[in-house]
């Protein structure tokens, strides 16, 4: 027997034992608890199969108090389920029964948690046009201050419509473009969730920088697999009220983020002040506002006796419109930020 746990009403008792010796464990319980087993006067023996134990081992748990807090904190995180718990008498250990599968994860969080000091954030970014590819232009400046506060952050894929290049170690940022009009691998949303998986990455963001309705229709779907969602995109909001409600409940059940401050505003900080004031418990009196700036810019320069459409062609240039002006035109855009 590797562990043994008993519960404190003295019910129930749990031990692990090499996968090999399932079985025969398992004959030698039932043999020598015949009787008692016949008699109903124990509960069958229940046997679970594929598990794995987690410990965390050291002098210093003795003296340093939350060792267990981070180390659960850190499963909790990862959305692993602890089965069972046992920790020695000298308080130099601790162990947890998890799921075979997510054994592998449960180490890397753990080592992460307990004695990393970097902050490892691994970036997806969907759509490289003007808004994408200036935020990869931001990110690749940022490397040394983000180095200086401790974070690695890696961007481990790009993807435009055609194609998806990754790499789990992290992407050149110098020749990103290069490479992705090399890349030889279609852009498909199901390969970015398996690559979770394989490389047992521990916190994935997808960060969409399209407009596109296909990509935000599998937000949910992120959230649920262990993406963080960082999006400019209007239209997962805005689809349907069913879906809203999804988001949020996949964000929550799977303790990860669903970002959107850049829905309005240019990225200034309105939705997350809003939210901290609801938070609070304040009240949203009235609101008033130039909901698009764009349209302004336009009705701007037609009061300056611009035509419409070298309007329209400027603010596009200037990046000031959706990629597809007509959503500005129409008032979609207007209408989702509502």
């Amino acid at each position: 027997m590797v562990l043994i746990t008993q519960s404190s009403s003295e019910y129930s008792i749990s031990f692990c034992v090499p996968q090999g010796d399932c079985a025969r464990a398992q004959r030698a319980m039932q043999d020598e608890f015949y009787l008692e087993l016949k008699e109903g006067l124990l509960e069958p023996l229940a046997v679970t199969e594929r598990l794995a134990i987690i410990s965390v081992v050291g002098d210093g748990m003795r003296t340093l108090r939350g060792i267990s807090a981070k180390f659960f904190a850190a499963l909790a995180r990862a959305n692993i389920n602890i089965v069972a718990i046992a920790q020695g008498s000298s308080e130099r250990s601790i162990s947890v029964v998890v799921n075979n599968d997510d054994v592998t994860t449960g180490v890397r969080v753990t080592h992460q948690m307990l004695f990393n000091t970097d902050q490892v954030i691994e970036v997806f970014v969907i759509g490289v046009g003007g808004v994408g590819g200036a935020l990869l232009e931001q990110l690749k400046r940022q490397q040394s201050w983000l180095k200086n506060k401790h974070i690695d952050l890696r961007v481990c894929g790009v993807a435009n419509s055609k194609a998806l290049l990754t790499n789990v170690h992290g992407l050149n940022l110098d020749n990103w473009q290069a490479e992705l009009a090399e890349a030889k691998e279609p852009f498909n949303l199901g390969r970015l969730i398996r690559l979770v998986k394989e490389y047992h990455l521990l916190n994935p963001v997808i960060v969409d920088c399209t407009s596109s309705q296909a990509v935000a229709d599998q937000y949910a779907d992120f959230l649920r697999e262990g993406f963080h969602v960082v999006t400019p995109n209007k239209k997962a909001n805005t689809s349907s009220m069913d879906y809203y409600h999804q988001l949020r409940f996949a964000a929550a059940k799977s303790r990860r983020k669903f970002l959107y401050d850049t829905n309005v505003g240019a990225g200034l900080p309105v939705i997350e002040n809003l939210q901290n004031l609801l938070n609070a418990g304040d009240e949203l009196q009235h609101f008033s506002g130039i909901l698009s700036g764009s349209l302004s810019f336009i009705f701007g320069k037609l009061d300056e006796g611009m035509s419409l459409s070298a309007a329209t062609t400027m603010a596009r240039e200037l990046g000031y419109t959706e990629p597809d002006p007509r959503d500005d035109l129409s008032g979609m855009d207007v209408a989702r930020k509502c």
